[in-house]
């Protein structure tokens, strides 16, 4: 997925840094209140939304094929539309000679998205402008079916020194 759809990539790149920064806040604070010996603790991100709507920096006019050269995004386009994300974590920190501390960040990506049909929303596809509410159309006479996305990435460790 990340292979396929390099602004996700990036995004999930931008938003680690952001994650990274938080852990390192809560690690010292932790030590600044008197932490002395190895502590763990997990943390979360808030849910993030990508939006298809600003691939690329330029947004999708409906009905418009701007996908023609590169086909695994416009399939993700059309399997998931937008969906969210979230980073979740296992921290690890160790004291080590010096006043100096090992922490270990054991962290893994999901994915989430529910695939239904808003009123209010339309693409494009193969040239013609299609409502939402028509492909919802199939799916209450059983011709098409809403259905919910879930999905993790591998865990990433990082290992490194912090001195606080």
């Amino acid at each position: 997925m990340r292979s396929d759809i390099l602004p996700f990539d990036q995004a999930l790149r931008d938003h680690y840094v952001e994650f990274r920064a938080d852990i390192l806040s809560q690690i010292q604070e932790r030590i600044n209140n008197g932490e002395t010996g190895t502590f763990s603790f997990q943390l979360t991100t808030p849910w993030q939304l990508f939006d298809f709507e600003n691939v690329s920096g330029r947004h999708i006019e409906r009905g418009e094929e701007i996908f023609s050269d590169h086909k695994p995004l416009e399939n993700w386009y059309y399997a998931m539309g937008s969906f969210s994300y979230t980073y979740g974590a296992e921290v690890t920190v160790t004291p080590t000679s010096g006043g100096q501390w090992q922490v270990t960040i054991n962290s893994q990506v999901h994915v989430f998205d529910r695939y239904n049909w808003d009123s209010q929303k339309s693409t494009g596809l193969a040239g013609a402008t299609v409502q939402d509410i028509e492909l919802g159309r199939l799916h209450q006479v059983g011709l098409a079916k809403e259905y919910e996305i879930w999905g993790r990435g591998s865990i990433a460790t990082e290992t490194f020194t912090f001195s606080p």
